[in-house]
């Protein structure tokens, strides 16, 4: 049973014990009104017409007399008052009595019908007592009859008979008088016992309200104390087990079987228990997966950093490989370019261009190894230069040309017909794949053969233009079984092929990775002696501002503001200094050197000079250092031009000499073309 189910039958049991009082106490007080109402109507009445005929007895008996009187000593007229007096009092006498005996009847009648017939002998005692003064009454009335006919008609007997008839009146008036007196003295008597039952009546109803109040208080009482011990008691169970359920003992049980509002309370924190040691079983579980992949996460953090230390000395070990070595080929090389444009006769002149082109591939190869390193670490970034592909593919043809006519090879080009479309792409990476594969074909055609590099372009519809490069020769082919491999990291397509025409076998692969991050694909065709077709496919999108002016490369334009230019060059090794001097004294420059950065800035805030060409690498203070050290100071000298001139090509270094506050990066061993253009870019 529910808990209100409970309190509602309590309440409604007190109302009923309520009921039953008011019930009983208007039952009692409809008997007091009624004892009350017989008091009035019988006791009172009775008091006030013994009163009445008391009073009218008397007045009778005064106007006889007076009668007597105002016929003996009086005028006619007062003894016809005085006669009309006593019958007027005899008749109230008559009518008192007869109003006295109706009240005694029904005080009769009502006390038979009431719960008190315990006063009816009394009322009868009084009715008898009425009926002898009644006849005394009437003996006195006939008396006075006679005697008031003893003076009708204008009589006038003698006094003595008057008197005779007076005292015989005297007796009844007397008893008559002692009976009035005794209805009277009943009637008080008759009051104060109705007030002694009326108080008797009270305390009855006070002390049946009483008993009855004590008993709905003690049973309202009973019924709180058998309600709260069953709820008390289910408290307590429910109290006692929270605490063993918060201090940890899941598995504790409310053993409450009632059906109300504390059994569902005890159901459901028995199912919430069960339920939260299921979770903390659970929670243990996860804690210790979590504990798990906490440890796999510092195993695996400290792989990470492992590896990313590792790959920080690989880098390190890279840069710092690229600058040793570019830096004595940047001499070799140099000095091979200077010695090359002096006088030599045709024996000596092989033997510098044998020391250039063996330069050359060693260059080719640092840059092969670097650009490989790059692209494992995930460190090759792409530029998004607006370019013509067309451009590129004469810029390659270009540069190939001479290298394949020493070869007798009869290299041409393909482009489309119309303008070439402007694109949005890194021009320089693919520059280089092109220059690969050109490369390729040139090494593995024999004299006399022919390549073609073909630009094919088609504008797709989301915006981008399509572009397919073809490089074909008519060289020695791929066997068919080796076209799968072909592309793989350090693979040829024959052993011989090593021994026979030189290279790595990381070539083409730099080239499928960097075709791969612009989005596109390479693809081989060959044919065993018959040649092979190398196929790119791209889809870049179209640019929406014009390409950058090429820079050009020194044979043409306005070379006079080279003639007397004031340059400081920042190197702390000799031989690149003494490469520069040659260069720059061809070129007509005047030259300044600073073996540190330190004293690079000194010379710098002297003012006398209109470009820096500033080495990353020396003592004392480096290079982009010392840049940060210019572009702090107030002077115009602050805003002079500065170029790095680096061996460190590796991913961050251009970036770090912009940061730096350098205007442009030349990467070691730079050829005189290049020198020269950067100059005349700075200095026109």
């Amino acid at each position: 049973m529910k808990i209100n189910h409970k309190l509602i039958i309590a309440f409604t049991l007190v109302a009923l014990f309520v009921i039953l009082l008011g019930i009983l106490s208007t039952k009692n007080q409809q008997e007091l009104q009624d004892e009350v109402d017989i008091i009035y109507t019988s006791n009172i009445g009775e008091m006030r017409f013994t009163h009445e005929i008391a009073y009218h007895l008397q007045r009778a008996k005064s106007n006889l007399r007076l009668l007597i009187l105002e016929s003996e000593y009086g005028t006619a007229n007062d003894r016809d008052y005085a006669m009309l007096q006593a019958r007027n009092s005899l008749d109230e006498l008559d009518e008192m009595s007869k109003k006295l005996n109706e009240t005694l009847a029904h005080n009769a009648e009502a006390v038979t019908a009431s719960n008190h017939p315990e006063s009816l002998p009394v009322i009868r005692e009084q009715q008898a007592q009425l009926v002898e003064t009644t006849s005394q009454i009437k003996t006195l009335t006939s008396i006075a009859e006679q005697l008031m006919a003893l003076y009708a008609d204008g009589k006038h007997p003698p006094m003595t008979a008057a008197i005779a008839l007076e005292k015989q009146m005297q007796p009844a008036s007397r008893e008559a008088q002692e009976n009035i007196e005794k209805l009277e003295v009943g009637a008080v008597n008759n009051i104060a016992t109705s007030v002694t039952e009326i108080r008797r009546m009270i305390i009855r109803d006070m002390e049946t309200a009483g008993a009855v109040t004590l008993t709905a208080f003690l049973f309202a009482m009973l019924l709180a104390w058998i309600i709260s011990r069953s709820i008390v008691r289910n408290i307590t169970r429910l109290k006692q087990a929270s605490a063993r359920i918060g201090n940890g003992q899941l598995d504790t049980i409310i053993d409450i079987d009632t059906s109300d509002e504390l059994g569902e309370l005890a159901a459901d924190i028995n199912k919430m228990a069960a339920n939260i040691e299921a979770m903390t079983v659970s929670r243990n579980a996860l804690t210790a997966e979590i504990g798990e992949r906490k440890r796999t996460e510092e195993a695996l953090t400290e792989q990470k950093e492992r590896a990313e230390k590792a790959d920080r000395a690989k880098s390190e070990f890279l840069a710092s490989m690229s600058h040793e070595i570019r830096t004595p080929l940047h001499g070799m090389l140099g000095i091979a370019e200077h010695l090359k444009e002096s006088g030599l006769s045709r024996e000596q002149r092989d033997e510098v261009e044998t020391i250039l082109a063996s330069g050359g591939a060693l260059l080719s190869l640092i840059n092969d190894i670097l650009d490989f390193s790059k692209i494992e670490a995930g460190q090759m970034e792409l530029e998004a230069t607006p370019f013509e592909p067309c451009m590129v593919v004469d810029d390659v043809a270009r540069m190939l040309r001479i290298k394949a006519e020493e070869k007798s090879i009869l290299l041409h080009q393909q482009l489309p017909g119309d303008r070439c479309q402007l694109v949005l792409g890194d021009p320089a990476r693919l520059r280089q794949v092109l220059i690969n594969l050109v490369g390729n074909a040139i090494k593995f055609t024999g004299k006399g053969g022919t390549i073609s590099v073909a630009l094919r372009m088609q504008e797709a519809s989301d915006g981008k233009v399509a572009l397919t490069f073809a490089v074909t020769d008519s060289g020695i082919g791929i066997p068919a079984d080796r076209l799968d491999a072909i592309f793989d990291k350090f693979t040829q397509a024959d052993s011989s092929t090593s021994r026979e025409f030189g290279g790595t076998g990381i070539g083409l692969s730099i080239c499928r990775d960097l075709i791969q991050l612009m989005g596109g694909t390479i693809t081989v065709a060959s044919q065993h002696g018959e040649g092979s077709t190398f196929t790119i496919e791209l889809a870049l999108p179209v640019a929406r501002q014009a390409a950058a002016a090429p820079v050009t490369t020194g044979h043409d334009g306005d070379h006079s503001c080279l003639h007397g230019a004031r340059i400081l060059a920042a190197d702390d090794n000799p031989v690149n200094c003494k490469v520069l001097q040659l260069h720059l004294k061809k070129m007509g420059c005047e030259l300044e050197l600073a073996a540190n950065g330190q004293e690079a800035v000194e010379k710098v805030m002297q003012g006398h000079f209109q470009l820096v060409l500033m080495d990353m690498h020396m003592p004392v203070m480096d290079g982009l250092a010392a840049t940060r050290a210019i572009r702090a100071g107030h002077g115009e000298w602050a805003q002079i031009p500065v170029i790095a001139m680096t061996a460190n090509v590796i991913k961050g270094t251009r970036e770090a000499c912009i940061e730096a506050g350098m205007n442009d990066y030349l990467s070691k061993p730079a050829k005189p073309a290049e020198l020269k253009a950067m100059l005349l870019r700075y200095l026109n």
